[in-house]
């Protein structure tokens, strides 16, 4: 910002440019042309409890500048109390937003018919939801803040009788091993015959109609 003494008039970088058709920043050379720059700067104050005013441009004494004097004001009781109330609406804005994503996540378990959530589990998401809504009344100040924690499912675990199955027995049983005994039988002639057995050759004699049994 430039200000001419001689026309009273402040002038902004770009209407130097535009208007007058010279470089703003070149401070030492617009002086030549009757534009003197103008410094902007404002004091530190507490926005909450006072009020920066703003007066008009004036010389800097031993300088060819100006400059924009401030003052500082107390404000009352009524408006400290207006401006907290502002600022603790401004620093609720990012809380306030990560508690508007969760009640979106959580719309679900409201649903009527919804049939993955019994009644119990909704009353509960209920609650949750609303002490969320009621964050920005119980803790005035965000850094107080303590998130409610999520509902956890409900498992219902059954116990039932148990049943009691009888496993089949096996018996294994050694098999019964049975000789059945040789018969020989003769029924037309008489003469011996020979019969090897593990016990050596024997030698036996037999009529006609002769039946040996060897067991």
């Amino acid at each position: 910002m430039y200000y001419q003494p001689s026309s009273n008039q402040l002038i902004s970088d770009g209407d130097l440019t535009l208007q007058y058709n010279l470089r703003p920043g070149a401070h030492d050379i617009l002086l030549g042309y009757g534009f003197h720059y103008v410094y902007d700067t404002p004091p530190d104050y507490d926005w909450i409890t006072q009020r920066l005013v703003k007066g008009e441009v004036e010389a800097i004494e031993n300088s060819p500048f100006f400059q924009y004097p401030y003052t500082i004001e107390e404000l009352t009781e009524e408006e400290i109390a207006i401006n907290r109330e502002k600022k603790r609406q401004l620093d609720w804005i990012p809380f306030r937003e990560q508690r508007d994503d969760l009640l979106k996540e959580s719309d679900w378990t409201q649903i009527s018919d919804y049939s993955l959530v019994t009644e119990e589990e909704k009353a509960l998401w209920a609650v949750y939801r609303e002490e969320l809504r009621n964050l920005p009344e119980t803790y005035p100040n965000s850094a107080d803040i303590v998130w409610p924690s999520k509902p956890q499912p409900i498992i219902v675990f059954t116990n039932p009788t148990p049943q009691v199955t009888e496993e089949p027995v096996i018996v294994f049983n050694e098999p019964v091993v049975t000789e059945e005994p040789i018969i020989f039988s003769n029924n037309t002639t008489s003469g011996s015959f020979g019969v090897t057995s593990i016990f050596g050759n024997t030698t036996s004699s037999f009529g006609s109609d002769t039946t040996m049994i060897f067991s």
